[in-house]
This record gives C-alpha cells, structure tokens and sequence, in this order.
C-alpha cells in the first residue's frame, strides 16, 4: 500500500515538473518572438507555442493572450518600472500602505533593491508616487480657468492723451493717505497652524521606528495641506 501510494507520489510530482519545464519553454519562446518583434500577433505565437505544447491549441487568442503572453511582457519590462506600478497602485487603494511591505515586496521583484535602505527606497519611489497623486488631485479640483479677453480697440491719439490726463487725475483723487504706523494684516489663523504644527510633533514622537517616522514624514503634504486651510 505505501509502495502504491509513493509511486502515485512521485508520478505526479514528475507531471508537475514537467509542465513547469513546458511552461518554461513556452515562455521562452513567447519572449524571443517578441524581443524580435513587439507587434507579432497573437495567432502567430500561439502557432509556434503550440509546436512546444499541443494542449494550448485548446485554448482561445484570448485565452492564450492573457495565460500566456501578457505574464511575459509584463517580466519583460524594467523591474524599477514595475515597482513603480505597483506602488502607484498600492497607493491609491491604500495612501498609509507603510513604505516597509512595499519595499519588502520591491525586493522580491528585483534582489538589487536590497541595496537600498529604507530611507532611500522611500525618497525614490512612495514619496514621487505620492506627489504625482497630489499634484493630479490638485489640478482636478482647480477651477477653470476664464476665457482671454478681446484685445481692446485701438484710439485716436487725441483721445488716448485725453484719457491718460483724465487717468493722472483720478488716480491723484482716489489715492489715499498712507497710515502711519499700521501693520499689515495677517494671513490665517496662528491658532489653527499651531494646532497642525503641534499634531505633525505628535505624529513624530509617537513613531517607535525608523520605518514609523518615514511614514510620518512621507504623509507631510497633509499637514501643509491643513495650514493652507486655516
């Protein structure tokens, strides 16, 4: 009975390693065709990929497109373009995901962002990500703008140095006498940024890590973002 059982055990992890290598050649083949031509279609790979494994002609263009060619050109492109991506989207689902699981998760994409620390991984990617997410949001929610003025008639020469005596005088009577000693009036509420500043102190001297406080230091465009409303 045990003999039976490790015989159907090792028959299908045999199965499985060959269809890992199946997979693997089929890959391959994807990638060189598309090294030397982007554009190739669908049809004419799944043709030759066919050849390598016969199951896949049961598959649709579609079928084979998305099983098949997109992982490819996906591990084709630049591993930073892909962390990127990745943390772009992470972001917008999730804008306080901590910068320790995205770059746990860099470093399996590409082994070189070990090299990194923390600190820089956070400078190049989350904080750009972030500040591309910040300015996009900004720029949807500014007004549009109004449209240009028609460019103003042309005058007479009489009737432009008429109008430029009548502005002296108007502006000489409109004019009003400087207040001595008046200071210039201040712009928000100090209460209000003290309150923000003080929270930003908060958030600091509560992060127990290097990791915390970069997650504190990296969200800052929320606190400028508070001031500028008071």
């Amino acid at each position: 009975m045990n003999s039976d059982l490790q015989f159907v055990t090792e028959s299908i992890f045999q199965r499985e390693v060959s269809m890992n290598d199946v997979d693997d050649k089929v890959a391959s083949y994807i990638r060189e065709e598309l090294e030397k031509n982007p554009k190739v279609t669908n049809k004419d790979l799944m043709e030759g990929a066919t050849k390598i494994d016969e199951s896949l002609g049961e598959l649709s263009l579609k079928q084979f497109h998305a099983k098949h060619r997109i992982p490819v050109v996906r591990n084709m492109r630049p591993s930073h373009e892909r962390v990127l991506e990745y943390v772009q989207r992470r972001l917008k689902k999730n804008p306080d995901v901590p910068n320790s699981e995205l770059f746990e998760w860099a470093k399996k994409i590409d082994p070189a962002f070990n090299k990194l620390s923390l600190l820089q991984f956070h400078a190049k990617y989350p904080l750009q990500v972030k500040r591309r997410l910040s300015a996009a949001k900004s720029a949807k929610a500014a007004p549009a703008k109004t449209p240009a003025k028609a460019a103003p008639v042309a005058k007479s020469p009489e009737r432009t140095k008429k109008a430029a005596a009548n502005g002296r005088r108007t502006r000489k009577a409109a004019a009003p006498a400087p207040a001595s000693g008046s200071p210039a009036s201040p712009s928000g509420d100090p209460e209000a940024i003290r309150a923000v500043l003080i929270d930003f102190a908060r958030a600091l001297s509560r992060a127990g890590s290097q990791a915390e406080t970069i997650d504190v230091i990296s969200n800052v465009d929320n606190f400028v973002a508070r001031i500028m409303k008071s």
